[in-house]
């Protein structure tokens, strides 16, 4: 069975900033092109970052649209 992944939004703060190191970073580009997880609340503080370029907004809107979103449930 392939391991699965659920990504928290600093992991792709410290990526797109390039502060991981390189091993960590190698795993990360693998990770985007595979599938993994991130949750609702993950998604929400990736695309409401204020005061970032276009090709930031395009990047996290990427990484957002490639995740599995895990939702909230009512329980």
């Amino acid at each position: 069975m392939e391991q699965e992944y659920l990504v928290d939004t600093n992991v792709f703060i410290d990526y797109m900033s390039e502060e991981l190191p390189i091993p960590a970073l190698s795993f990360i580009d693998n990770l985007l092109n595979n599938q993994f997880h991130i949750s609702i609340i993950n998604k929400i503080e990736l695309l409401g970052f204020k005061n970032i370029s276009a090709r930031e907004e395009k990047n996290l809107s990427n990484i957002v649209k490639a995740a599995n979103i895990i939702h909230l449930q009512n329980l």
